[in-house]
């Protein structure tokens, strides 16, 4: 599926909808700049250098479980 069809089917579902919370979600979406196309552009080197290193972790299969992170990191949660 291309941009173009993904674009109606949303805007389909989207006409469709009954549910006032859900167009107050897209409405807070729209107006974020945080779902902008610049924020690659803002980011820091460092940002998309551990951005890409994760991207090919990923890619590599390098993964550990959820419950494994959640370990490690659990004094900070």
């Amino acid at each position: 599926m291309d941009l173009a069809e993904r674009k109606l089917e949303l805007i389909d579902w989207v006409s469709k909808t009954k549910s006032n919370t859900l167009l107050e979600l897209l409405e807070i979406i729209k107006d974020s700049n945080s779902f902008s196309d610049e924020w690659w552009d803002n980011a820091t080197d460092a940002e998309k250098q551990s951005i890409k290193k994760g991207l090919d972790d990923l890619d590599n299969g390098n993964l550990k479980p959820h419950s494994e992170a959640r370990r490690v990191y659990e004094k900070w949660l």
